[in-house]
């Protein structure tokens, strides 16, 4: 095991990255002797990054002088970058062709850069359109000549005090650029910082386009592109944004008052792994009275195509109170030691598991936590794969024993793409933690009321937001507070405003518990919310609008769980989608209720937790020793009068299990979902036991989600995995049975707990088709609108969408403008599709060749993660001002 102390970092994250761009000087102190090996790495991991910095500056410097040399003559630039990194000097060399090849880029020409006493490298990629030469003077100073087809050269120029005039009305600055050969507009210059230095998945970004100029006007437009596809993404001087974690590109480009252009594209690594804001005083690994422990939980955010697993290698420690610097873990028996296994005896336990008693990392600290922090490599690396979460336990430390409102830094340092990064926060021990801000409009009586609502993980008793858009003034008035469920609570401020059309902000500043701030709002931090009101003819933004598709294929816009009627996310709706037999319906968001009409509510039995579930919803976790949830008998669930029974559910092991173990059991002679070993079975009992039981891997797997379905037709028994038959047999009815039923046990028999999470459980009295079933496997959903009639014409020359979407990473939502020229009721023409991004947004209608008064939408959305879903909030047409 090796440990550092840490007397400088950042509070943001990726220590690869707090470790120093060539923006910022940032000092690195290694606390601990013996770690050469380390600090070599993390030498050369801090080289590539300054060379990747060095080489952008140049580029640009590069581009510049031959955007320059297109207007005729020979420029020869003078300019200057740092002349080391880490401490060593550096190459710098033009290359063409298959030298420039990365696993990013495939460009005709770059730059390559690589140290002299450093093992590091860095390529950048150039565009360019004529012959150019680099020349190294030493010192960081290079020079760059843009050669003219006709031989001719014009020398480099200091910069000068003064503005000659040249020619008849034009100006110009005398600076690094040298001598242009003819008094033309000279290009503005591209340049941004972006704040923080290292951000985090899910973390606004701030753009600032303010250091760029132009030396003989005016910048007039500001382009961002954040996706590296050629498109605009946004504009303005100033803006933010929210990346998905992994290496992005952002380009800006700058548009002068005579049409000039010119851009800068740098690169940043978003970190993957996000802190929960859960931080806080853990009973658990706590033997002595005066002792306290803390635990906090992570999670990998990171879409599979960048790695299929984050490591976790090292977790950092530092609280901020001094005296708690002793760390030692008595504990002795399952009762006292952390997530209840006696064999976590460790200082720092790391559970991928959220309490599942087994944890995938011990790691022993045999000395006192030093100013600055500790850094602890763990004994075990801890493998995360997209969506699954790590729950980190640190103790017992001495002097507390409630560690609630004391401050520490903490973080997890991972290996990802091959690459190191980290995740560092500082946080509170036991303050609240805001699961989601949002304003509410069209509320009322009137749909005209507009209300705040914050979901807090605690009860909240201050909290304050400013306003702004159309309102003013600050809401601080709770009105009314729910209990959602065992951490989750509902705060409302209504009656804001009266608003029917405009723009609402609100910015929550204030969110406190008996005076200790959430973590979402502590210090400098605060939550921003803007939307616009949707008004007109052509608008779809409620419960109403939505239930009124004609078409609702892989969606669900109702309330239950974690699901809202006036928006449009991927799920299940609440009846039988392909017909009527929809016996019970167990989203398990957080409540073990049946959304469906029987009202077969479950209860819980012995505690089972809850975790991230399927299309961005919560589900119920099972530690596979005594807990698990129980149905009441009901005739709607019995099946024997129709012989015919379909049972389909999300299901993800933590771990292989021998034997039988229960998913979906109704007794242990009637109908059955469950596992014999790794392969699913689903058993029929007509006075036998007739189970269809799949062979080979289809679920051999731990730490993924798999769909598996039951269907019995009244002669065949059929078990589905993700949507294929993997194996059939026969039977000639279903057996009634009159017990209770368990789901993650068998009560029939009992011993027969699953270990792992469970998620949209759906039991039909009816047998679905191959077709149907194949349908509820997929992360994917279609919803078409109703028509709507107005009196404003739109078509090609004046139409727009505005919507409001979530969009986050490995998800997409599309529309298409369906519309009717003759007012038949049939379409008679379709849009071209239309990407919608995360956020507030308006989008150019394209593709239509007439003009209408009458419209429908078609809406798709797609994750690429059964984990995501996109949500669409609203939509509508308007005139395009």
């Amino acid at each position: 095991m090796r440990r550092f102390g840490l007397a400088d970092r950042g509070i943001s994250t990726q220590i690869s990255h707090v470790f120093g761009v060539a923006i910022t000087s940032l000092l690195i102190v290694v606390l601990l002797s013996g770690v050469t090996g380390y600090v070599q790495d993390e030498r050369a991991t801090v080289a590539n990054a300054q060379l990747e910095t060095v080489g952008n500056e140049l580029a640009s410097q590069i581009e510049r002088a031959d955007e320059l040399g297109q207007r005729g003559g020979t420029v020869t630039v003078e300019t200057t970058v740092d002349s080391t990194v880490v401490g060593s000097s550096f190459s710098v060399l033009l290359a063409d062709g298959s030298a420039c090849d990365t696993d990013r880029f495939h460009t005709d020409s770059c730059l390559r850069l690589e140290g002299d006493d450093v093992d590091a490298a860095a390529k950048v990629p150039l565009n360019l359109t004529s012959d150019v030469t680099l020349e190294d003077e030493g010192g960081g100073t290079f020079l760059v000549t843009v050669v003219d087809p006709d031989g001719g050269t014009t020398a480099a120029q200091p910069v000068a005090d003064r503005t000659p005039r040249i020619g008849v009305g034009r100006t110009f600055e005398v600076d690094r650029f040298g001598t242009v050969a003819s008094p033309v507009n000279r290009p503005p210059i591209a340049k941004f910082t972006f704040s923080p230095g290292t951000p985090r998945s899910g973390d606004p970004i701030r753009f600032d386009a303010n250091e760029s100029f132009d030396v003989d006007g005016d910048i007039v437009t500001y382009k961002w592109d954040f996706d590296d596809d050629g498109t605009v993404d946004a504009l303005g001087q100033n803006v933010s944004r929210r990346l998905d974690p992994g290496p992005q590109s952002v380009t800006l480009r700058v548009v002068d008052n005579e049409g000039a252009t010119s851009n800068v594209t740098r690169q940043l690594r978003v970190s993957g792994v996000a802190y929960e804001g859960d931080l806080t005083n853990s009973e658990e690994g706590v033997v002595n009275s005066n002792n306290g422990a803390i635990n906090f939980t992570v999670t990998n955010e990171y879409h599979p195509s960048i790695d299929s697993f984050v490591r976790i290698k090292y977790v950092l420690v530092d609280p901020k109170d001094d005296s708690l610097d002793p760390v030692e873990n008595d504990c002795d028996d399952d009762d006292n030691c952390p997530f209840g296994d006696d064999s976590n005896d460790g200082e720092i336990v790391v559970d991928e598991g959220r309490g599942q008693g087994r944890a995938e990392s011990v790691t022993y600290v045999d000395s006192d936590v030093p100013d600055g922090g500790i850094l602890v490599e763990l004994d075990s690396v801890v493998k995360l794969s997209q969506g699954e979460s790590a729950e980190v336990w640190v103790g017992a430390f001495e002097g507390t024993s409630d560690l609630n409102g004391t401050e520490f830094e903490l973080g997890v340092r991972y290996e990802v793409d091959d690459q190191m990064n980290s995740t560092v926060f500082t946080d509170v021990a036991g303050s609240g933690s805001i699961e989601e801000f949002r304003i509410e409009t069209r509320q009322g009586t009137n749909n005209d009321r507009v209300d705040l609502t914050v979901v807090a993980d605690r009860k909240l008793d201050t909290v304050e937001a400013d306003l702004g858009g159309d309102l003013s003034g600050t809401a601080t008035n709770i009105d009314d507070v729910d209990k959602l469920g065992p951490n989750t609570y509902r705060h409302e401020l209504n009656n804001l405003a009266t608003l029917t059309s405009g723009t609402v902000k609100a910015n929550l500043t204030v969110a406190e518990t008996n005076g200790v701030s959430a973590y979402e709002t502590r210090g400098s931090k605060t939550i921003n919310r803007s939307v616009t009101l949707l008004d007109g003819d052509y608008v779809w933004q409620d419960a109403a609008d939505w239930d009124a598709a004609s078409v609702s294929e892989g969606v669900v816009h109702a309330s239950f769980g974690d699901r809202r009627d006036d928006r449009v996310a991927l799920g299940y709706p609440a009846e039988d989608q392909f017909g009527s037999g929809l016996a019970g319906y167990w989203s398990l968001d957080g409540t073990a209720d049946d959304a469906s009409a029987n009202d077969n509510h479950a209860s819980e039995e012995n505690d089972p937790g809850t975790d991230l579930g399927v299309f961005g919803t919560r589900s119920y976790t099972f530690d596979g020793a005594d807990d698990y949830l129980r149905i009441d008998d009901d005739p709607s669930l019995g099946m024997s009068d129709t012989d015919a029974v379909t049972v389909s559910m999300w299901v993800y092991k933590d771990t292989s299990q021998s034997g039988w173990t229960a998913l979906f059991q109704h007794s242990d002679q009637s109908y059955n979902l469950h596992f014999y070993g790794d392969q699913p079975v689903f058993t029929i009992y007509d006075d036998s036991w007739n189970s269809a039981t799949a062979s080979g891997p289809s679920t051999d797997s731990t730490d993924t989600w798999y769909h598996v379905t039951g269907v019995f037709d009244g002669s065949t028994v059929t078990t589905y995995v993700d949507g294929q038959q993997v194996a059939t047999t026969s039977a000639s009815e279903v057996n009634p049975a009159n017990i209770d039923i368990g789901i993650a046990e068998n009560i029939d028999k009992n011993g027969r707990h699953f270990e792992g999470k469970i998620d949209e459980v759906r039991v039909y009295d009816r047998a679905l088709t191959d077709t149907q079933v194949e349908s509820l496997s997929e992360h994917a959903g279609t919803l078409e609108t109703d028509w709507r009639s107005g009196t404003q014409p739109l078509g090609p020359s004046n139409a727009s969408l505005q919507y409001r979407a979530d969009v986050p990473s490995a998800t997409s939502v599309n529309v298409t403008v369906l519309a009717d020229y003759d007012g038949d009721g049939t379409v008679d023409e379709r849009s071209d599709r239309i990407d919608l991004n995360d956020g507030q947004n308006t989008a150019r209608v394209n593709g239509l060749s007439g003009t209408a008064r009458d419209f429908k939408l078609e809406v798709e959305l797609n994750s690429s993660s059964v984990v995501k879903s996109p949500v669409l909030h609203k939509v509508g047409l308007t005139e395009d001002s």
